[in-house]
């Protein structure tokens, strides 16, 4: 028995990608899956959601979420627009020699222009997909470990519960015999008790019977039997 109830997480590091992936199911009626990804990492989703549903997971909310990092040295892309540089020097030295000022330096220019320009580079897909997986699938693993674990204390619970109602299904089914007999007693008591004249036996037995039909429990007694199996 497994518990619909999971967590799971794996922090992998490598080639300098620092990756964290987060699992974590609760009870649904279906499989629901919902993933959480950085922007530039979207392409990830289609192989993590191909993942779970060739899984063991079937039915239930499933919540990822991924923390990316890219430490490599190539993480980012840096471009300078020389034409916006060249435009700028063309107009400073202009100015410098109406002004008898010397030339900026090129670092100079490229600060005055904005023509530098640093973004973060396009991610190597099969790289970081290869990286996701192996968090995934420790994740995953941690994740079935707790839903087993708790699926233990589950079924002992249940076991334990079910022992209990077989106990009470036993003790009813024993008392459901003598129901009619003391119900036949305490209405002979109550007419002895209201002071009147004895009852015909045969009207009595007529309740008794009337009573005892409408207080029948064997068929809800077996019924309990096959679910306790």
């Amino acid at each position: 028995m497994l518990s619909m109830t999971g967590y799971g997480r794996s922090h992998v590091n490598r080639d300098g990608r620092d990756l964290l992936m987060e699992l974590k199911t609760v009870n649904h009626r279906f499989l629901d899956v919902s993933i959480r990804l950085p922007k530039p990492l979207t392409f990830l989703e289609e192989p993590l959601r191909a993942r779970i549903s060739a899984g063991t997971v079937k039915r239930g909310h499933v919540d990822v979420s991924v923390s990316y990092q890219n430490q490599r040295p190539d993480a980012n892309a840096v471009t300078i627009d020389l034409n916006l540089v060249r435009q700028c020097a063309a107009e400073t030295s202009a100015i410098a020699q109406e002004l008898g000022q010397q030339m900026p330096s090129v670092a100079e220019l490229i600060q005055l222009s904005g023509a530098l320009c640093v973004a973060q580079a396009d991610e190597d897909a099969e790289a970081v997909t290869d990286l996701a997986l192996i968090a995934f699938d420790e994740a995953m693993a941690q994740l079935q470990a707790m839903r087993a674990r708790e699926g233990l204390a589950l079924a002992a619970d249940l076991a334990q519960n079910l022992t209990q109602t077989e106990a009470l299904a036993a003790q009813i089914a024993a008392r459901a015999p003598k129901v009619p007999v003391l119900y036949h007693d305490r209405l002979n008591a109550r007419l002895a008790e209201w002071n009147v004249q004895a009852a015909d036996p045969q009207r009595l037995a007529q309740e008794v019977a009337v009573l005892a039909d409408k207080c029948a429990i064997d068929e809800e007694l077996s019924r309990l039997e096959s679910h306790f199996a």
